[in-house]
């Protein structure tokens, strides 16, 4: 149920800021961090086409690791990431400009 609420809550930001941040971008750029069970939700969501739904290309990008994910962050490799709150918190806590949205 956690889950279902915090993928929910990233979608509902993605479409509200949205058509202000991306709004002349073609592609969007997914990362994510591993290969379980709790990525399914950003899966069903680029397969069932939700993403195309709001105007928008996605493309899922695996990196190993939050690390991995957070330095593609910052260097502009991708727009999103889906990876563990630890990872996003020792980004910021470096310095990075990493924003976390929600977790469980």
């Amino acid at each position: 149920m956690k889950l279902l609420v915090a993928m929910s809550s990233f979608l509902i930001v993605l479409a509200l800021i949205a058509p202000t941040r991306w709004a002349s971008a073609a592609k969007l750029r997914i990362g994510y961090s591993a290969i379980t069970a709790t990525m399914t939700p950003l899966w069903n969501a680029h397969e069932k086409g939700f993403f195309a739904k709001y105007g928008f290309e996605a493309e899922l990008i695996y990196l190993a690791g939050g690390s991995g994910i957070a330095l593609a962050l910052e260097a502009d490799s991708i727009q999103l990431a889906q990876i563990n709150l630890n990872a996003g918190i020792e980004a910021r806590l470096a310095g990075g400009s990493v924003t976390i949205v929600g977790s469980v």
